[in-house]
Formats: structure tokens, sequence, C-alpha cells
């Protein structure tokens, strides 16, 4: 059985002396009247990124100060008068400036606030525009989660611990690969920047990643992060494919890892051309 609503009519308001403006008005009131709980952040969303002002703020009913004065008068002080703000749970509401949102990973959240609020109530994967007091509307984005690929998952299927997995698993694996936009890469951390190759069981080796947090965590595993900050470069997949049958062909690498380690998987070069012509 459904929950049954329960409305209220204006007109009973007014028998008893009340309307619905002074009920926002007395709620809004309330709510000024507890100070929010605001942090200012500095995230670095994406390596390589110069740091991201931010204004975090968690309590119970975070979500709420969209309609705070004060708080919104906060976040316009610290970052700007056009922000994006979110909402990715009852008690969080997230602020970044919007030009910054636009340019960065900032814009999904999905590594620091999203990701940590997979099992809550989302109620929104997207983004809204907050200018001079007001919210002027939502900002276009595709929820991260589904509009990513998991290469966790698909790596699994593709390459399992025990056996191997089917040709379907591999091409799904292999079709979201080369559907990205690009490759980043890890870089030598002194000299020319040019990405990084190690040798394996007597063979050269590149790697590549599909998206920055499997990127870093290779980065910290061998110890790879500049004091300049440069550690990777990216290459758009075509691009990053003629990189590849190039250095193969000259005898710099044997082949690429993929997601090296988070898991991951490798091919020797040819077969990455060869791969993409079967599916492409």
């Amino acid at each position: 059985m459904g929950a049954m609503k329960v409305g209220v009519s204006r007109q009973k308001l007014a028998d008893e002396g009340l309307d619905l403006e002074t009920l926002e008005q007395s709620l809004i009131a309330r709510m000024v009247a507890t100070t929010p709980s605001i942090q200012k952040m500095d995230l670095s969303l994406e390596l390589g990124d110069p740091r991201i002002p931010m204004v975090f703020v968690q309590e119970e009913l975070a979500a709420t100060r969209v309609l705070d004065p004060a708080c919104v008068e906060t976040i316009h002080r610290e970052l700007g008068e056009a922000v994006a703000l979110g909402l990715p749970a009852g008690h969080q509401l997230v602020a970044v400036p919007l030009k910054t949102a636009f340019e960065s990973d900032a814009l999904t959240m999905n590594r620091h606030l999203y990701e940590r609020a997979e099992a809550e109530d989302r109620l929104t994967p997207g983004m809204f525009l907050l200018q001079q007091g007001k919210l002027m509307g939502r900002i276009a984005t595709a929820d991260p989660r589904s509009s990513k690929p998991d290469f966790i998952k698909l790596s699994q299927a593709a390459h399992p611990a025990s056996g191997t997995g089917t040709m379907e698993d591999k091409d799904a694996l292999w079709t979201a690969l080369f559907g990205l936009p690009e490759w980043y890469f890890p870089v030598f951390p002194e000299g020319p920047i040019y990405p990084f190759l190690s040798t394996i069981n007597g063979k050269r080796w590149a790697f590549a990643f599909t998206e920055p947090s499997h990127l870093d965590f290779f980065l910290k595993e061998q110890s790879l992060q500049a004091a300049d900050g440069r550690s990777f470069l990216t290459m758009p997949v075509d691009g990053a494919r003629q990189w590849i049958a190039e250095n193969g062909d000259e005898g710099k690498i044997f082949g690429v890892h993929f997601n090296f380690g988070c898991p991951g998987w490798f091919a020797p070069y040819k077969n990455v051309e060869v791969i993409y012509q079967h599916l492409f």
C-alpha cells in the first residue's frame, strides 16, 4: 500500500490565520538562526590541475542551505558571483566557481563526492547555476556512474583471476577503451616530457590509463609525482594508437599495460591496432 499524501489547502491555512508565504518565511528564519558549518576546501581533483577552491557544507539539512541568504552570501564571497552548486546528498552541499567547474572534473565531482554518496539517497548527479544569489537553472551533465564505463568490472570480466573471459567480454572491454576521448600516460619525472616506460620480464612497456583515479594510484606506487607538478600527459585515442604503433615499430616498446594494478590488462603493441580493426 502506497504512502498517503496529506495536503493542506490555502483556505485552511487562512482559517488558522496563516498563509503559505508566512510559513516559508518562518522556515527560512528558523534556518538562518542556525549558522551553517561552512568549510572552504582546496581540492586537486585531477593531477596537474590548479588547486580548485570549493565551499563545502555538511550537516543534517545542508541541501536546504540554498534558501539561506547568509550561506549564499558566503558562497559568493568565497567563489564569485557565478557558481556551480551541487547537492550530492541531503546532508551535503558543494559549490565551485562556474568557470572552474567547466574546465575540470569538478562538474561531476565523481571522485570526491558522488562516489562517497553512492550508497546514500543522492538528490542529484548534476549541478545548478547559482548567480547573484539566485538559482538560475540546472547545468546539464550526465550521471558520472552511468556515463563512464566501469573498467574494473570490464577488465575483471574479460580477464578473470582464474580462466579467461569470453570473446564478448573482451570485445566489451576494448570497445569501451577505444570509445574514450583520450588516454592518460604517466611521464618521466625529469628530463623532456615523455611517456613513462618500464622493463618487465625483459620487455619494454608503456602504460596508459582510462581515468585520473587509476593514474593517481600508479603514480604513487611508482613514485612518479614530480615536484613541479607534471605527472602525466593525455593523448586522443587515435593519436595514442599512432604513438603506440610508431614506437613499437621502432623497437622502443613491446606493448602497453592499461590501468596497471587497478586491476588492468595488457597487449603487445601490434595487437592494439589488430583489435581496433576487429571492432571498428
